[in-house]
């Protein structure tokens, strides 16, 4: 009869921890599914980078969305293979856009950098390059106090992907890959909204 309780309590302790562990999940997948919905996305076919972070995406457009829409707008409806380099103004401070092209450089002539105020929107129009990203780090009397550069990651950009990076997305853009030495590019800049740390 004892061992019997005793089986009871832990069949019980399972399935509890079981159905914890579901929510927890379920709760996390509401970012994921509407990520996957495209429904932000405007009707634009490219896609993310692997390492794009959806559930800081998910927080800021529902914060804000009309300043993403406007973004993803700018994509949509501009030719951008015939644009001309230059910067273009879509919202005052809050969103603007520039479009490159310039020669790729040498991995040791590159730099890191993240921008605290903004999070970077990079396309590529024509040819590749190699971006790197890394995490910033945090700590909790700086949140912006240096770059985790041992935890980088590097990806060769195209026009098939786009590279949404976040003010702790530090990234290294423009290292020359193999056959490309000139790239066009765009970069939207949109302004983030400061939110709490999750």
């Amino acid at each position: 009869m004892k061992n019997s309780i005793q089986l009871s309590t832990i069949i019980l302790a399972v399935l509890l921890l079981g159905a914890c562990s579901v929510m927890r999940k379920t709760s996390g997948s509401k970012e994921l599914q509407w990520y996957k919905s495209r429904t932000w996305a405007d009707g634009i076919p490219q896609q993310m980078f692997t390492g794009f972070n959806y559930r800081t995406f998910y927080r800021q457009y529902h914060t804000d969305s009309l300043r993403w829409k406007k973004a993803f707008h700018f994509i949509k409806e501009n030719n951008l293979q015939e644009m001309a380099p230059g910067k273009y103004p879509i919202d005052s401070n809050i969103v603007f856009a520039s479009i490159t092209a310039g020669p790729l450089r040498a991995f040791e002539q590159t730099k890191w950098e993240f921008h605290k105020d903004y999070t970077d929107i990079q396309y590529i129009i024509k040819g590749k390059e190699m971006i790197g990203v890394a995490p910033v780090t945090v700590t909790p009397a700086n949140p912006f106090a240096g770059i985790d550069t041992s935890a980088a990651k590097y990806y060769t950009a195209q026009p098939d992907t786009i590279y949404m990076l976040f003010p702790h997305d530090a990234h290294r853009p423009t290292i020359q890959v193999p056959g490309e030495t000139i790239v066009k590019k765009l970069v939207i800049k949109v302004k983030t909204v400061d939110l709490p740390v999750e």
